[in-house]
C-alpha cells in the first residue's frame, strides 16, 4: 500500500484497526493536499466515503480536480470554540463516522471534548509531543499554535470511552472501547496503559535531536522552542509542571555543549549560548518567584 500520510499513521489504522472488507466514513479536519501528506487518501483508495474540511482554497481545488465520487470537500475553517467540531459533525450528510483525523495545529483537545453528536470507532489527533508523558497540560486558550500534552489527551479520551493505541510522532490514535471489545480477536493489539507505556515515549521530541537539528544560522532556535513550552505552562498556571521542566532543561541543555562543539560551527554554538543565557536568566527569575510563595 502506498503511504500518503506523513508517518504512515493512516495506513496503519486502515490495516490494523479495520477488517479488509470494511468500507466506512472518514472525516478529516485539516485535509491538506491529496498528493502531499493526506490522512484520508488511503481510505478513499480503499473505497471509503471521505468528508474533508480544509480552509486553504488551493488544497480544496486539488481535491475537486480529482473528482472522486465518494469525496466531499468543504472549504472552510473550523470554529475555535468547544462546539466547533460538533457543529461540523452535525452538518455531515451521513449517520455515522468511523474515523476522525483532527490536525489543525491547535485547539484539538477542546474540540474533541465538545464532540457529542458522533462517536467514531477510531480517533487520530495531533498533540504537543514536546511535553513529558507525566505532564497533563491543557491550554486555557482554544487557538492556533497551542496543543494539549499526551497525558491530557489520554485522560480526556478515557473519559469519553476510548483506549490509547499508538503514537506516530505528533499524532495519537485512540480506539472506542466497545468497538475494541467486539473486535479483540481480530485486532490483537496492546491498548490502554500498556500501550501508552510501550509506545508513547518513543514519539516524544528528543531534546538532543532538537538542539542539533536547527538551521546552521540559528543554533539558538531550539532554546526558543523549549522556552515557548515553559511559557505556556507558566502563563496557564501549571506551576508545578513548569518548575519540573525548568529544572530539567536547566540541567540538560548546557550538557549538550560538548556535543555541539564536536559537530557544529562556532556561529551555531554562539547562537545557542546566547539563547541559553537568556533562557536561564528569564526562567530562573520566574522559578525563584514561585518558590518564594
Amino acid at each position: 500500500m502506498h503511504q500518503y500520510s506523513q508517518l504512515g499513521q493512516a495506513e496503519w489504522i486502515l490495516n490494523h484497526l479495520f477488517k479488509q472488507s470494511t468500507v466506512g466514513n472518514v472525516l478529516e479536519v485539516g485535509a491538506h493536499s491529496p498528493t502531499r501528506i493526506s490522512n484520508s487518501m488511503s481510505f478513499i483508495q480503499a473505497g471509503w466515503h471521505a468528508y474533508l474540511i480544509e480552509r486553504e482554497k488551493d488544497y480544496c481545488h486539488e481535491w475537486q480536480s480529482l473528482q472522486f465520487p465518494k469525496v466531499s470537500i468543504y472549504n472552510h475553517s473550523i470554529d475555535y470554540t468547544k462546539k466547533g467540531l460538533d457543529i461540523v459533525a452535525r452538518a455531515l450528510p451521513c449517520e455515522y463516522v468511523d474515523v476522525i483525523f483532527l490536525d489543525i495545529d491547535g485547539g484539538e483537545y477542546q474540540l474533541l471534548d465538545g464532540l457529542t453528536s458522533i462517536k467514531p470507532s477510531v480517533v487520530c489527533v495531533e498533540y504537543d509531543n514536546s511535553y513529558p508523558l507525566s505532564v497533563e497540560f491543557v491550554p486555557k486558550a482554544i487557538c492556533h499554535g497551542k496543543q494539549a500534552s499526551a497525558l491530557a489527551f489520554v485522560k480526556l479520551m478515557a473519559s469519553k470511552g476510548y483506549l490509547y493505541v499508538r503514537s506516530f510522532f505528533q499524532d495519537m490514535v485512540f480506539i472506542e472501547t466497545d468497538y475494541h471489545n467486539k473486535n479483540t480477536a481480530a485486532l490483537s493489539l496492546p491498548v490502554g496503559l500498556n500501550a501508552y507505556e510501550q509506545y508513547a515515549n518513543s514519539s516524544l521530541y528528543n531534546p538532543l535531536n532538537v538542539v542539533l537539528g536547527q538551521d546552521e544560522l540559528d543554533g539558538g532556535r531550539s532554546i526558543r522552542f523549549y522556552a515557548e513550552k515553559l511559557t505556556n505552562l507558566y502563563e496557564d498556571k501549571y506551576f508545578t509542571e513548569f518548575l519540573h521542566m525548568y529544572h530539567f532543561f536547566n540541567l540538560v541543555l548546557p550538557s549538550y555543549l560538548p556535543v555541539l562543539h564536536s559537530v557544529k560551527s562556532q556561529s551555531y554554538i554562539s547562537s545557542f549560548n546566547y539563547e541559553l543565557e537568556r533562557f536561564r536568566t528569564h526562567f530562573a527569575r520566574l522559578a525563584t518567584q514561585l518558590l518564594q510563595y
